[in-house]
């Protein structure tokens, strides 16, 4: 791809995002138009976005241990790439509240572990909430309001050669991200953009289950308890190599 067709690839985003979020076109035409925008997202390389990856592994001990180059925003939607400095740096778990997003790797390997929402009641094919089990190597028990019924939704290994990711308001909506084998860098696209205090990142800590009561655990439910930001855990600006992204109507 070219500097040309990231361009087209931000407006077909934007266009989509803008429709879908004033209401302005169905769910169904919006699933489809998601997966296209998805298909031109896994074409992005690190070339279109002008990064130098033989910069990438020149990593200062002092440094921030995960990067962020902002392309665009506004607010429908939020394009920019995140870097992960040496491998076992990480973007702890965390969530995307009420947005959908599409994660493209343009260098090195990343280790996705994702997670969806157990359904509630009330939504078509919902269910009776999990029962709060007890948990395992903890002084007290959390309370309920603090966690978060969750199953599995994927986890592996992804490159450059891999397809782009997508994450909707319910399915793969929580996940870590963890560099493999050396320093990595990808490209996230979301809407709308995080705006706290309403719309911030939550972040949390799976917890283990007590044995006899993760043996009756159904559907393979994985817990999660909502946590402060990791103080391990910080992110800093870097300057953005690439073309200028155009997004809004004209």
């Amino acid at each position: 791809m070219t500097s040309g067709n990231l361009q087209r690839v931000a407006s077909q985003a934007w266009e989509l995002f803008s429709m879908f979020r004033s209401g302005r076109i169905d769910g169904s035409r919006f699933a489809q138009n998601l997966n296209l925008l998805r298909d031109n997202v896994s074409k992005i390389s690190a070339a279109d976005l002008n990064i130098d990856t033989k910069n990438l592994p020149n990593y200062a001990p002092w440094a921030a241990p995960s990067g962020y180059m902002d392309i665009c925003e506004d607010s429908f939607m939020t394009m920019g790439v995140f870097t992960l400095r040496k491998t076992g740096m990480n973007i702890p778990l965390h969530d995307h509240p009420g947005m959908h997003g599409i994660l493209k790797v343009v260098y090195g390997q990343v280790r996705i572990r994702s997670y969806s929402y157990v359904e509630r009641i009330g939504q078509p094919g919902g269910q009776t909430p999990p029962a709060v089990p007890q948990f395992a190597g903890l002084a007290s028990q959390p309370s309920a309001e603090s966690l978060t019924p969750t199953r599995l939704a994927s986890d592996s290994v992804h490159n450059s050669e891999s397809g782009a990711i997508l994450l909707t308001p319910e399915i793969g909506n929580i996940h870590a991200i963890e560099a493999v084998d050396g320093p990595a860098a990808f490209l996230d696209v979301l809407s709308p953009p995080y705006d706290p205090p309403e719309r911030d990142c939550q972040y949390y800590h799976e917890l283990p289950v007590n044995g006899d009561a993760a043996a009756n655990q159904k559907d393979q439910i994985t817990w999660l308890l909502r946590i402060p930001q990791p103080k391990e855990f910080h992110c800093e600006l870097e300057d953005y190599p690439g073309p200028d992204i155009q997004i809004g109507s004209t």
